[in-house]
């Protein structure tokens, strides 16, 4: 279930409380955020968020990319030669 919010407790424990969308809670030590900064702002947001992070984590900007996926045999062979020589030098 997707992470919909993270809250730091602020005790002596320094515990971080995860919430999931189906309301599922866990506690713990040190939380590693694996996705864009627009994504973990809007995430700590819903928790307890400091200026710090909210200042940080805001001044990114995106840039719409576009990605190509294919299955063309003769290209992917191409792809694997390529970076076979690659190595080899």
């Amino acid at each position: 279930s997707p992470v919909v919010s993270v809250t730091d407790t602020g005790g002596q424990s320094k515990s971080i409380v995860l919430r999931t969308a189906d309301g599922k809670t866990e506690e713990l030590e040190h939380i590693i955020f694996a996705c864009h900064s627009d994504t973990a702002l809007k995430i700590l947001k819903q928790g307890n968020c400091t200026e710090q992070e909210d200042r940080i984590l805001s001044k990114f900007e995106w840039n719409r990319n576009e990605a190509v996926l294919h299955s063309y045999p003769a290209v992917s062979d191409i792809l694997l030669l390529s970076s076979d020589f690659l190595e080899a030098s």
